[in-house]
């Protein structure tokens, strides 16, 4: 999850701190946060951290005997758009530029930037109670 972190707020150009992370989690990625607004930064940035992303997929939803491309699939943002067998070959072939791919990829970064708010946003909960 460090280097995840590390990457999102690379992208994000900025450190992500609890005021940030409140405001992902209330409006979610889509609701247009730097680094993650347009596809050609989504894109690239999935791609570029496309190994850390999946591996944080598998590592979130190994207990539940879910594949990453069914994760995927349920991802809110696609809306069901693309079905296994497309998200199977974007996550295969990420790099081959298709309507799905561009979609997959941007949803990607949105799951890599709310997965990292989700830590920060837990940690800081965990620190308040411990406090009290």
């Amino acid at each position: 999850m460090k280097r995840l972190f590390k990457a999102v707020e690379k992208q994000y150009g900025d450190i992500i701190d609890s005021e940030t992370a409140h405001c992902v989690l209330e409006h979610g990625a889509e609701g247009g946060f730097c680094g993650f607004t347009y596809y050609k930064d989504t894109c690239k940035f999935a791609l570029d951290n496309f190994d850390l992303i999946i591996d944080h997929i598998r590592e979130n939803y190994a207990y539940n005997d879910k594949s990453v491309s069914e994760v995927v699939c349920d991802f809110p943002c696609l809306g069901h758009q693309w079905d296994i067998c497309e998200v199977e070959e974007v996550l295969m072939r990420p790099a081959i530029e298709t309507e799905a791919s561009t979609s997959i990829l941007n949803a990607l970064s949105w799951y890599a930037l709310e997965e990292v708010c989700h830590d920060v946003f837990q940690k800081e909960h965990d620190q308040v109670a411990y406090m009290r």
